[in-house]
């Protein structure tokens, strides 16, 4: 049995405080839950943009916790909210930043950002050719322009949007960035990369059709699938960072494969098996046999960090990598926290999500020290 915590909600605005208490209907007292924690926080208020821009939003948190008693556990943080089409989103030590598409129009795309800890919303950029996959280095955002071919970056400390690769054509909607270079895969089906300063793409793989895409020390793991059959199975595929053909590195599995992520030893991913429903998969970056850690009809959206999976379904969850029990961190479908995730990125404590709803919501990990 899944780990349940009920949240409750708690509203923070510029000018006052209100409380409320919101009980998750079917989240009850189990041997390992926390009956009656949570709490949502926000702000509300227009956002000051650098370089003048001015966008919308405020703040808002959001949580839960099973276990022992952690700081934020039980709490649902909303940072900001009015944040149109907020797909992508990424966390530094800093900061929380999204990219969203106003009205879901081709130039309408936009970059935002709020303090991890609360705060007034900044848009960093606006009028954008912009996908749904956000990437950072902890000092740079990273982004698709698909229509206009187009691989781009901004200083999370505000500045111009620039093109460090251009004429690259029709683009998938992926990126992945390590320390030194950023990767995507191009209209000719290339695994592609250039440095992240800008400079001449390297192509590291060629005939590569997929989607979604990770980046360990020593490779590049993407969804592949082939394009010449009419078959809905799909695999892992790793490609050198030195370049090289793209290898199958996981089993194949009848679906899509949803979403890659990685950490310094581990490769997960969700594999969508439509009528069978979705599973969450992980493999180590050196070889092995694939295990499967979670099957869940609704799972969507995950990140790693070092011991565990993060993911959604109609709740926000973990579940270790070791294998184990999931654990829900916080109810979604809740009166104030009800819509479905766009979204999910990880810091060392916290859990963080875009929702359908056009917010930033934020969660502790429920980690013990």
């Amino acid at each position: 049995m899944w780990n349940c915590v009920c949240p409750v909600l708690v509203k923070l605005t510029v000018l006052s405080i209100l409380v409320g208490i919101v009980a998750a209907a079917g989240c009850g007292s189990d041997g390992n839950s926390t009956p009656g924690a949570g709490a949502t926080t926000g702000s509300t208020g227009g956002a000051t943009s650098s370089g003048g821009k001015t966008g919308t939003g405020g703040s808002t948190s959001s949580g839960g916790k099973t276990g022992s008693a952690v700081p934020g556990c039980g709490v649902v943080t909303e940072l900001a909210f009015w944040q149109t089409e907020a797909k992508g989103i990424v966390a530094t030590a800093t900061d929380v930043a999204w990219i969203g598409n106003a009205n879901d129009v081709d130039g309408q795309g936009y970059l935002a950002k709020i303090p991890i800890g609360g705060g007034t919303p900044v848009t960093l950029a606006s009028n954008l050719d912009a996908g749904t996959q956000l990437a950072t280095d902890g000092t740079n955002l990273y982004w698709v322009a698909p229509n206009d071919g187009n691989i781009m970056k901004i200083a999370l400390a505000g500045g111009n949007a620039v093109p460090i690769v251009t004429g690259q054509g029709q683009l998938a909607d992926i990126i992945a960035v390590d320390a030194t270079s950023v990767y995507w895969r191009n209209a000719q089906n290339e695994i592609m990369k250039a440095p992240l300063a800008g400079g001449t793409p390297t192509t590291l793989a060629s005939n590569v059709e997929g989607q979604n895409i990770a980046v360990s020390a020593s490779a590049v793991y993407l969804s592949a699938y082939d394009p010449n059959t009419t078959s809905d199975n799909s695999w892992l595929a790793s490609v050198p960072l030195n370049g090289g053909a793209a290898k199958q590195f996981g089993p194949t599995t009848e679906g899509e494969i949803d979403w890659v992520a990685v950490n310094a030893t581990t490769v997960s991913w969700i594999t969508n098996n439509g009528a069978s429903g979705a599973s969450i998969s992980t493999v180590a970056t050196a070889g092995g046999t694939a295990v499967t850690l979670v099957k869940d009809s609704s799972a969507d959206f995950i990140a790693v960090d070092d011991t565990n999976v993060y993911y959604v379904n109609e709740n926000v969850m973990k579940v270790p990598l070791a294998g184990g029990t999931p654990v829900t961190l916080t109810t979604i479908n809740i009166p104030a926290v009800t819509s479905d995730p766009a979204g999910i990125a990880l810091d060392a404590t916290s859990v963080y999500w875009t929702d359908y709803s056009q917010r930033i919501l934020k969660t502790s990990k429920c980690n013990t020290p």
